[in-house]
């Protein structure tokens, strides 16, 4: 199994922007990831959803499509979010999947 990270920047996004952003991120795993799971993690100023899945390109493709990442006009949440996956060789290769820095240039991920 793989890990994906999704991190919300507390101090990027309202209180009710994270916690809903938490809510439907933990019901999708629930609703898509039958052989996964997901748990949330607070950290230091950001709040950590790690999903551990065997196929990273379905879950990224449903976060996408739950908080509106896939589109053209993106929600207020996408510009608190990191978005990251272990690699081919674990965390050794991570891929930056999204980032709400608009310089940050996000990887493809191999299968989406």
């Amino acid at each position: 199994m793989k890990t994906l990270t999704v991190q919300i920047q507390e101090g990027l996004a309202t209180a009710r922007e994270a916690e809903h952003a938490v809510r439907q991120l933990l019901s999708l795993a629930v609703e898509k990831l039958p052989e996964g799971r997901a748990v949330a993690v607070p950290g230091e100023g950001c709040i950590n959803v790690n999903f551990r899945t065997l196929d990273l390109p379905r879950l990224w493709q449903a976060i996408q499509e739950r908080l509106g990442l896939g589109g053209g006009e993106k929600p207020p949440i996408a510009r608190a979010l990191i978005v990251i996956c272990e690699g081919e060789y674990g965390w050794d290769d991570y891929l930056l999947l999204h980032h709400f820095d608009e310089y940050e240039i996000p990887d493809a991920l191999p299968g989406a």
